[in-house]
């Protein structure tokens, strides 16, 4: 639930075909600033030559992430004021994220597509006892519609707003780091539309999303609405070329 913020930034569109249910375009996100109760914070994103996030700095740099990418793996570099954590992304021939680790670190993550080149299941396991977790998920025409895990459960409406390759929300809701993340091409085919409605298993807590959007059809700002009345806001400054 949208009871704290944990920033969730994402790359433009990668060109395979996982990606093409999604509507390209020639704009990356320079800058975000978000707003959630009283928190208040900006983001800015560095893009490589291919188009890819290269560096992504928060609050000015107390939090940055640094992406580098080869055909079979992307490493991901986390500074956060003076300790630094890396990350590993192993890539399958069709440059799927099939694995995830941390150096040093006590867990790893597995993920599993079907045919069609949808994510499916990623289990959790935790490398000093074996013990994992599962978290499955269903897609509906080209959607992603429902998300079960040991201690939640999601399901995803949507309104028929397009995605596009850069968008992200920096919002954090219980959506996982895939669906709207720097690395998200590289989790198989994404959602075609952006999320409407977002409920809880059976629970009446839900969140509402609503989008503005400028000339260039980038969505220029996303507004939460929570059902125990809350308010959340992202605003996206974009570089068009």
């Amino acid at each position: 639930m949208l009871l704290a913020i944990t920033l969730i930034v994402a790359s433009c569109k990668k060109s395979t075909s996982d990606n093409e249910e999604q509507t390209p375009s020639t704009c990356q996100l320079s800058q975000s600033t978000y707003s959630a109760g009283g928190d208040f914070g900006k983001i800015l994103y560095t893009y490589n030559s291919d188009g890819k996030v290269s560096k992504v700095v928060y609050n000015g740099e107390d939090y940055q992430e640094s992406y580098t990418y080869t055909s079979t793996q992307i490493t991901k570099i986390v500074k956060e004021g003076n300790s630094s954590k890396t990350f590993t992304y192993t890539l399958n021939v069709q440059g799927r994220i099939t694995n995830e680790t941390q150096t040093a670190g006590d867990y790893k993550i597995d993920h599993t597509y079907n045919t069609d080149g949808y994510l499916t299941e990623s289990i959790r396991t935790n490398l000093l006892n074996n013990s994992t977790a599962s978290t499955k998920y269903t897609f509906t025409d080209g959607d992603l519609t429902k998300i079960v895990s040991p201690t939640l459960t999601l399901n995803i409406v949507y309104g028929g707003s397009e995605a596009k390759g850069n968008y992200f929300n920096g919002l954090d809701t219980d959506l996982p780091p895939f669906y709207s993340g720097v690395l998200k091409s590289y989790y198989g085919k994404v959602s075609k539309y952006i999320p409407a409605i977002v409920s809880y298993g059976n629970s009446t807590y839900t969140e509402v999303y609503s989008y503005q959007k400028d000339s260039n059809n980038n969505i220029t700002r996303v507004i939460v609405k929570t059902s125990d009345n809350k308010e959340y806001t992202l605003s996206n400054t974009f570089t068009c070329k």
